[in-house]
């Protein structure tokens, strides 16, 4: 093998996987247009609405900045109602978030681990009001 094919199926191969990736990122983030819809839909119980909410902070890695900033701002626009904070619930979305809270806050300071720190704050934001 020459080292310009070499280089060249280096490249298809990075290419593959980036598109694989881009797939992947997509898949997943289809699972948040379902969250942001269970948020809005009154059927849907507050503790299930919650521990949707606990299902992104714990998937935040995998999700888009666009698709985590979407249930954010679902879930605010949930948070906000007075009958919200007075309901009960069932779910461990608050204490599942606050430990994920505490493991990377113990973890080497970088951007990535900042980046993830300010997205489990924006979840339990509104989880707070609740709780």
């Amino acid at each position: 093998m020459t080292p310009a094919s070499g280089e060249e199926s280096l490249r298809h191969l990075s290419q593959e996987v980036q598109t694989i990736w881009s797939f992947m990122q997509r898949f997943i983030d289809e699972g948040v247009n379902t969250v942001v819809q269970s948020l809005s839909d009154s059927e849907i119980s507050l503790t299930n609405k919650m521990n949707s909410i606990d299902w992104v902070a714990r998937n935040a890695e995998f999700l888009s900045p666009e698709a985590i900033t979407k249930s954010i701002a679902a879930y605010k626009d949930l948070a906000v109602e007075s009958s919200y904070q007075k309901q009960h619930h069932g779910s461990h979305a608050a204490t599942t978030i606050v430990h994920l809270l505490n493991h990377f806050r113990m973890m080497k300071r970088d951007e990535q681990t900042n980046s993830r720190l300010a997205i489990l704050l924006g979840l339990l934001e509104p989880l707070l009001l609740n709780d």
